[in-house]
């Protein structure tokens, strides 16, 4: 990352799949919400953000529902400026005036085109500089990690829309290797197991709460019960779930992760693998609150894991971190 030496009011911009989340440092989070817009076919804002995304399944034919990030990666900068810049205008009233410099999160694998397209997009709605971070680096920084040090530290971060397992010494990702296969992957691999076995379509919102209250790696089984639509009948209905019944599907995305530690730890140099073994991995992302990743992955790879406390806040937490490091300099 290249710093710029300006001493302006600062934002972190995390880009999730699932949330978009603004930090004005020295304030904290001012917006926190779905990466969602609504529009009218005339163009016009019709609702933005979480309250956007209620509305799936809800509209008109004359309405339009975006979802503006796929992968972590904003899919479509025109509509991203009327988003941000309508968040900006709402808790950012005098932006244009103060001119801040905007600190932004990219998924890991995001081009130096695309980095420098989005970094326009803020330069269009009046920031003074404009900076971006990886999201797996920024989890690291927010994880604690010593990531200036040269001992090697190890990462599994596990977004919405991107899993990333990175090796991390003197500041930089020095060996990576990621998959799309994340937390929108599993909840699509949830709803095909129930229109499958069940004949029931469930909603959204019922698939995060099975994710959320349900999913586990432990034997003992937990039970919740969900709703949503009969496919037979075409009728509402409901169901009791067990969390046994869907852990082949978790396995399935955990085996995958899996593999990717081992590629990292296969790729290394000895003195990093040491530094495996010594320091262990730490897991973040919103997908780490999943109870029982650590004992899976100790037993799957023989090494310490821990899972970071309020995972799904890391990257944030990192990219505040190194707004408030730069202060010091």
């Amino acid at each position: 990352m290249n710093w710029p030496s300006l001493s302006r009011s600062k934002l972190a911009i995390d880009i999730g799949s699932q949330e978009i989340k603004i930090s004005l440092l020295g304030t904290g989070v001012l917006v926190k919400t779905a990466p969602y817009l609504a529009l009218k076919k005339d163009g016009s804002l019709l609702a933005i953000g979480t309250e956007a995304k209620n509305l799936v399944d809800r509209l008109e034919a004359n309405e339009e529902l975006h979802c503006l990030v796929k992968n972590s990666e904003l899919t479509d900068l025109k509509l991203a400026k009327i988003f941000f810049k309508y968040y900006f205008a709402q808790y950012l009233p005098r932006f244009s005036v103060f001119r801040p410099l905007i600190l932004f999160s990219t998924p890991l694998t995001l081009s130096p085109a695309k980095r420098k397209l989005c970094s326009r997009m803020f330069y269009e709605l009046s920031a003074s500089e404009v900076v971006s971070i990886s999201q797996p680096l920024a989890a690291a920084i927010g994880a604690g990690l010593p990531i200036q040090d040269n001992i090697g530290s190890f990462l599994l971060h596990l977004g919405e829309g991107r899993a990333d397992v990175v090796a991390i010494s003197l500041g930089k990702i020095v060996w990576q290797q990621g998959s799309n296969k994340a937390g929108k992957k599993l909840k699509e691999l949830i709803s095909w197991h129930f229109k499958k076995n069940a004949h029931l379509l469930c909603p959204d919102s019922e698939i995060n709460k099975i994710v959320q209250q349900v999913l586990t790696f432990a034997k003992k089984p937990q039970t919740l019960v969900i709703r949503g639509k009969d496919l037979l009948t075409k009728n509402p209905a409901q169901i009791k779930i067990s969390s046994l019944d869907l852990q082949p599907l978790l396995f399935s995305l955990a085996n995958d992760y899996v593999a990717m530690i081992k590629n990292i730890l296969a790729s290394v140099p000895a003195a990093l693998s040491c530094d495996a073994l010594d320091r262990g991995i730490l897991i973040t992302g919103g997908l780490a609150q999943i109870k029982g990743w650590d004992d899976y992955l100790v037993e799957a790879l023989n090494l310490p894991v821990g899972v970071v406390d309020h995972s799904q806040t890391t990257v944030l937490t990192g990219m505040e971190e190194a707004l408030k490091l730069k202060l010091q300099f």
